[in-house]
């Protein structure tokens, strides 16, 4: 059994987003590659978010290390 996994690919850590990876956007069209290619296979595609609640404790209001970022419903 074959399968793909997308980790956390989204807005809030691509370039302009709320905790940006440098040149995350660069592996977009290779991740759209893939997922094709797996899809034509009638491959396994799964993708995780990082999500949390608005007043999460590792935000820098609660006293975490993070901004706020992947927030639900957001």
């Amino acid at each position: 059994m074959e399968a793909l996994i997308i980790v956390d690919m989204q807005r809030d850590f691509m370039p302009g987003g709320a905790l940006p990876v440098p040149n995350g956007n660069r592996i977009i069209p290779k991740v759209e590659e893939y997922i094709k290619k797996f899809k034509e296979k009638g491959a396994l595609i799964v993708a995780t978010r990082d999500w949390h609640p608005e007043n999460h404790i590792s935000f820098k209001e609660q006293g975490g290390p993070w901004p706020r970022h992947c927030v639900q419903n957001t």
